[in-house]
């Protein structure tokens, strides 16, 4: 991954430069952290210009998918902060969606399904296959 750093105005001196990966579950205000990780990108100095900055979290499993529901949701999220003196710090935050594509069964039979009230009313049906893909 690259983080694009743009200098809008005049240089900007800082006491340092940290990325941070979360992932969470998030239920209104109080919410569950599954993931936190943060690094250092940049020691303290100035920025004059547009910089370029590889960054990479490696072996970080994401083991649940981007989910955003009604009453909750799962989310995991970059944010970059530049911290300077005597200023508050500049933050900017972005969304990382996670989908784990899972195996199709190597045997998706058919299946049967009765419904019925004891001896007044039966209804069968019959589905062509046991899984199908949520496109």
């Amino acid at each position: 991954c690259v983080l694009n750093c743009k200098i809008l105005t005049k240089p900007q001196i800082h006491a340092t430069t940290n990325i941070k990966q979360e992932g969470g579950v998030h239920e209104g205000r109080p919410h569950y952290d599954f993931i936190s990780l943060s690094k250092e990108l940049l020691p303290p100095g100035s920025l004059y210009d547009t910089r370029t900055v590889p960054f990479n979290f490696r072996g970080v499993e994401k083991i649940h998918e981007t989910y955003h529901g009604r009453n909750v949701s799962v989310k995991y999220f970059v944010q970059v902060e530049v911290k300077r003196q005597w200023l508050p710090p500049i933050t900017a935050e972005h969304e990382v969606l996670v989908q784990i594509p899972g195996v199709e069964p190597s045997v998706n039979e058919p299946i049967k399904m009765e419904v019925g009230i004891e001896d007044c009313l039966h209804i069968e049906f019959e589905y062509e296959k046991r899984c199908y893909h949520l496109h």
